[in-house]
C-alpha cells in the first residue's frame, strides 16, 4: 500500500504556463519514491530573459535521489521537462534548467523536418546555429537537448491493446468521487531522506520511454511493480498542407 502525494506550483513569470509538479509515494515499510516534471519553463523580457525566472527557480523544490548500488544522495533531479512547443520564451528556461540539474527526459511536440524549416524562418533572428543543430537531431528521430534526451510525442490513433486501468498497488481499484485512485492518502509528511527515483514506463506493453510517444499512451510512474501515477501528452500536429503554404509563402516573398 502506497500514500501518494501530489503537489503543484504555478509560476507567475508574465506569459506561458510555466509550473513545476512533484508526485510523492511512500509504502508502508517507508521507503520513498518521487517524480518531478516542470511545464514550459520560460520566459522573455524583450528578447533576454525575465527577471521573474530566478525568482521561480528558487521556488522550485527538488531533491537528489538514491543510487542503487549503495545508498547516497546524488545530485538535484527533474525528471521530465514538457515543452508545449519550441518558442524561446519555453526553451530558454529549459536550458538553464537543464545546466543546473538532472534533467533525465524532455518531452516534445513532434517536429518534422518541414516544422523545423518552419520554426527557423519563424525566429531566424534568436535561434542559434547550435540550436537548430539539436533541433535538427530531435526532427531526424531522435537527438538531445542540453544533453538530456528527447521523446517527441506524436498524434495517431491508439495502440492497440491499451486498457485504462486505476492505479493502486498495479491492480483495478474503485475510484473515489473526485476521480483520482483510491489508494491517495494525502495526510502523511514524506520522510526527509533522498527518495528514489520511479520508474517511467509506456502503457499497456509496459516498455521504456523511448524517442518517440503516441499521444494516447500513457506513461505510468511505477515503484516496484505498483503503478502508482500516469501521465499524458496531448499533441495534434501541424496540418503539413498549412505548413507548406507557409513555406512556400516564405519562398515567394524572399524571392529577387
Amino acid at each position: 500500500m502506497y500514500s501518494i502525494r501530489h503537489s503543484r506550483i504555478q509560476h507567475g513569470v508574465g506569459q506561458g504556463s510555466f509550473h513545476s509538479a512533484t508526485v510523492e509515494a511512500s509504502d508502508d515499510g517507508g521507503q520513498f519514491h518521487r517524480f518531478d516534471y516542470v511545464y514550459d519553463c520560460g520566459a522573455l523580457t524583450g528578447s533576454r530573459p525575465s527577471p521573474a525566472l530566478e525568482r521561480a527557480y528558487r521556488r522550485l523544490d527538488l531533491a537528489g535521489r538514491m543510487k542503487r548500488a549503495r545508498r547516497s544522495k546524488s545530485t538535484k533531479v527533474i525528471d521530465a521537462i514538457v515543452l508545449s512547443h519550441f518558442d524561446q520564451d519555453h526553451m530558454n528556461g529549459a536550458e538553464v534548467l537543464a545546466r543546473r540539474y538532472r534533467v533525465e527526459r524532455i518531452f516534445v511536440p513532434y517536429l518534422s523536418p518541414e516544422e523545423l524549416a518552419l520554426e527557423v524562418a519563424r525566429q531566424a533572428g534568436s535561434l542559434s546555429a547550435k540550436r537548430v543543430r539539436e533541433l535538427h537531431g530531435v526532427a531526424t528521430g531522435g537527438g538531445e537537448l542540453w544533453g538530456a534526451p528527447v521523446t517527441r510525442v506524436e498524434g495517431g490513433p491508439p495502440p492497440p491493446g491499451v486498457d485504462r486501468v486505476d492505479l493502486a498497488d498495479g491492480r483495478p481499484t474503485p475510484k473515489d468521487e473526485a476521480g483520482s485512485a483510491g489508494t491517495a492518502d494525502v495526510s502523511e509528511e514524506p520522510p526527509s531522506e533522498s527518495p528514489w527515483s520511479m520508474d517511467a514506463t509506456v502503457e499497456p506493453d509496459g516498455a521504456t520511454v523511448g524517442a518517440v510517444l503516441n499521444h494516447n499512451s500513457d506513461v505510468t510512474l511505477r515503484a516496484a511493480s505498483s503503478r502508482l501515477w500516469q501521465l499524458r501528452f496531448w499533441n495534434h500536429g501541424v496540418d503539413a498542407e498549412l505548413v507548406f503554404y507557409v513555406l512556400t509563402r516564405c519562398a515567394c516573398c524572399c524571392a529577387p
